[in-house]
């Protein structure tokens, strides 16, 4: 998993570089950063009171956790297909 959302990340933060303007660019992925920085240890912490809640069946957050990711991984393929049209129709 954690090999897929380092790939992911190279892809997510050269399509941010690309479609955001020269002047604004430091800007915004200061401010990437700080969001992931900031969503890594309340995950941790939702993680933690979730396996604690559900000690007997931690495979329910499991398959929660696993049902999540492909619902936001559909969702993303949406959107990533969006903006891969517009870039083409801009470039042409």
């Amino acid at each position: 998993m954690q090999a897929a959302i380092s790939i992911f990340s190279v892809f997510a933060v050269s399509m941010i570089q690309q479609n955001t303007p020269d002047e604004l660019i430091g800007k915004v992925m200061a401010y990437t950063a700080a969001v992931t920085m900031c969503a890594q240890p309340i995950g941790q912490m939702v993680y933690g009171l979730l396996f604690d809640r559900f000690r007997g069946a931690v495979y329910l957050v499991l398959i929660l956790s696993g049902i999540t990711v492909c619902v936001i991984g559909l969702l993303a393929t949406g959107f990533f297909g969006k903006l891969e049209r517009k870039q083409g129709s801009a470039a042409e």
